[in-house]
């Protein structure tokens, strides 16, 4: 009965543990690479694997400190490009010219919901 309670007892832990290590980062800075994507709409939003649908990120360009808050819209990019997040044109052009391509930005999860 012990060894029973005990394997329950780790079993909820290492849960735990595994939920709290996998949410935790979302909430901090994160660096990565950032893209931009044609939309039809003209709103800011963005596309990203790592945050849930409807949160919404401050996303700053590390190389001149401009920053754009975003909503996420939708899944993606392509985890084998190795971005972090695909920006909406206008959202993209707040922190610099659609013609580079990607760039190196700084997420942040502004809501701690869900």
């Amino acid at each position: 009965m012990k060894k029973r309670y005990l394997l329950l007892t780790l079993f909820l832990f290492s849960c735990l543990a595994w939920v709290w290590t996998s949410q935790a980062p979302l909430f901090l800075s994160r660096p990565g690479v950032a893209s931009w994507y044609e939309r039809k709409s003209h709103q800011y939003g963005c596309a990203s694997w790592d945050y849930p649908i409807g949160s919404f990120l401050k996303i700053t360009n590390t190389e001149n400190g401009r920053f754009v808050i975003c909503r996420v819209e939708e899944k993606g990019p392509d985890k084998k490009l190795g971005r972090l997040v695909d920006l909406s044109k206008p959202a993209f052009s707040e922190l610099a010219n659609p013609d580079v391509g990607t760039l190196v930005v700084k997420v942040q999860r502004l809501d701690k919901r869900t």
